[in-house]
């Protein structure tokens, strides 16, 4: 369901009503402040170790490209599940339901009403295996 709405590889929304130009003068602004802020835009979160060891990577290293994307980009957050049983008692079993809680943060430009019905209709239109919301 999640694939409806974002590239499972790259976090990018799909739905292009989701997205807004970035007018001009907030393009230049986001760079003077990378310039300013250089690495740290990146480097001040704390980043889990990965699989090698090493940290894990933020999907960018560009200063200007982070601060665009935490302001001018929308990004899809689960900030809840419900429906999975804890790590100790899990087993191959079907559940008998499955919930998320999502966050869906939005341009400055683009409408949320519409932008949360757009989302509504994604999730609940032509559901898989006749799941309901």
């Amino acid at each position: 369901m999640l694939d409806r709405l974002e590239d499972s590889k790259t976090g990018e929304l799909l739905p292009r009503s989701f997205h807004c130009e970035i007018p001009a003068d907030r393009l230049e602004q986001a760079r003077a402040t990378a310039a300013i802020l250089g690495d740290e835009v990146w480097k001040r979160f704390p980043w889990a170790c990965g699989a090698d060891g090493g940290p894990t990577l933020p999907t960018t290293t560009d200063p200007t490209q982070a601060l665009i994307n935490r302001t001018w980009k929308p990004t899809l957050s689960v900030t809840g599940a419900d429906g999975f049983p804890e790590l100790r008692n899990a087993g191959n079993v079907l559940r008998p339901y499955t919930a998320f809680k999502l966050s869906l943060r939005l341009p400055p430009l683009v409408d949320g009403n519409r932008a949360a019905a757009e989302l509504k209709t994604l999730l609940e239109d032509n559901a898989p295996y006749n799941a309901r919301a």
